[in-house]
């Protein structure tokens, strides 16, 4: 089994009794009953037309992520969102957020002589470039080409064989996309896209950059604008009490507070694909949500539920907090998802996880408490507890205890003394041990690494 872990908070059940109790009548202070009804629709049908469906009336679920490279623990997300908008009728989307900035981390292994050493590597857009605008430069696009082309020599070292061919299909995509020049992340969504329908798991996709210009943005964007003031105090306060509620200090965490007439979102520049801070709108900039308000405008105008990663979770309780007091309103729920998977040790490198403390000790018992390694009924170890048990004797010589107990010790250390060997050889060894303990306890590994499988038959109502 390589599914160590899996969250859904809360349980479906609850999920699910939300749902069918949820009252669709209410309105946000700000907006009449019959604009914001219009809205939604307008917005919801606005999707389906760019996703090429006819018009519906069924209820979306949507999730949300980055276009990076995903690791089971996102994948996650997408997996429960198909198997309970099947459960509920309702129409699965995931929204690419390609108005983030660019960054990819790519975690791989490889082997050295007679260990496994585990690398990361990260690529930062440091111009702040989104997603959408950053085609990663020649020198960064030839090393990450060359790190995939020696992970294809090297999985058959850490990955079962029945999975090799096909990851270095995935592997290969990957390469000869990059040396055609397209974006990575656009390579991420095609390859997510081909392997959940290849699983029999079909979500529309949509990118939330070609949304900008929706007039149901707009309202919302020019609704906050035109009572900035509130809602930057609102925003402030909610982030004071989330890190209050939390015990957190640190004042950039989860996200900082917003400067005087800083508004929540960022104006991105078009031609370069740099954004940044906004403080005033005007009527041809391109404005794009930061984290907090783009989870907001969806779960106000296009879902009838949300799910989040163990990270987008921590904005979540911040941005119910803003719309319970700036919008006086009630949002439909939300569910939080994740998953952990490790690789499973592969031979001649399936030694058991270690920990060197517990190592450590050990070899620290075996000198001073051998006889937790020996037969209860050993006569040294009969011995020696009825040695301990005179210690509680006032009139008994403590001194001469010790020197019989030292003696006892090491009489029972010759008995043990493989074991004695064995430990001080794993303790002598541990780096090499600590590099394959890492390896396949890595829960970052692209997602086509592990055998998903187990993720898509678990049950999400367990």
């Amino acid at each position: 089994m390589e599914l160590k872990e899996i969250i859904i908070k809360p349980n479906i059940k609850i999920i699910l009794e939300s749902l069918k109790n949820y009252d669709y009548n209410n309105t946000p202070k700000g907006f009449e009953k019959e604009e914001f009804i219009s809205l939604k629709h307008n917005f919801r049908q606005r999707i389906y037309k760019k996703l090429g469906m006819k018009e519906m009336n069924e209820k979306i679920f949507i999730t949300g992520h980055q276009p990076e490279l995903f690791h089971p623990g996102v994948l996650y997300k997408d997996i429960v969102l198909y198997k309970l908008s099947k459960k509920e009728n309702a129409i699965p989307l995931h929204l690419i957020i390609d108005t983030d900035i660019n960054e990819l981390f790519y975690y791989s292994a490889k082997k050295k002589v007679s260990f496994l050493e585990l690398s990361k590597f990260e690529y930062f857009q440091n111009d702040k470039k989104t997603f959408a605008f950053d085609n990663i430069p020649g020198e960064e696009r030839s090393l990450i080409i060359s790190i995939l082309e020696e992970q294809n020599k090297e999985i058959e070292h850490f990955i079962p064989s029945g999975r090799i061919s096909k990851i270095k299909d995935i592997i290969d995509t990957y390469i000869s996309g990059l040396k055609e020049g397209k974006q990575f992340y656009k390579l991420n969504e095609e390859i997510r896209e081909s392997f959940l329908n290849e699983k029999g798991l079909e979500i529309h996709s949509f990118y939330f950059s070609e949304f900008i210009d929706s007039p149901e943005y707009r309202s919302f964007l020019e609704h906050i604008c035109v009572n900035k003031d509130e809602f930057i105090r609102i925003y402030n306060e909610s982030l004071e009490k989330y890190r209050k509620d939390h015990k957190i200090k640190n004042s950039a965490q989860p996200l900082p507070n917003l400067e005087k007439d800083e508004l929540p979102f960022w104006k991105l520049n078009r031609e370069t694909g740099i954004r940044e801070k906004v403080y005033n709108i005007n009527p041809n900039d391109f404005i794009i949500p930061r984290a907090i308000t783009l989870t907001m405008f969806l779960r106000l105008f296009s879902c009838d539920l949300f799910i989040h990663g163990i990270g987008g979770a921590r904005y979540e309780e911040v941005s119910e907090n803003i719309i319970k007091e700036f919008f006086e309103f009630e949002l439909p729920p939300h569910l939080i998802v994740s998953a952990t998977m490790n690789l499973v040790p592969k031979s001649p490198f399936n030694f058991d996880i270690i920990d060197e403390k517990d190592l450590q000790k050990k070899i620290r018992d075996l000198s001073h408490s051998p006889e937790k390694f020996l037969p209860p009924e050993n006569e040294f170890v009969i011995k020696k507890r009825e040695l301990q048990k005179e210690f509680s004797n006032p009139d008994s010589d403590k001194k001469e205890l010790h020197k019989n107990i030292s003696k006892l010790n090491e009489e029972m250390k010759i008995l043990v003394k493989d074991e004695i060997e064995k430990t001080e050889n794993l303790l002598k060894d541990y780096p090499k041990y600590k590099n394959n303990n890492l390896v396949f306890t890595e829960r970052h590994f692209p997602f086509f690494y592990y055998d998903i499988e187990e993720l898509i038959n678990k049950q999400i109502e367990d």
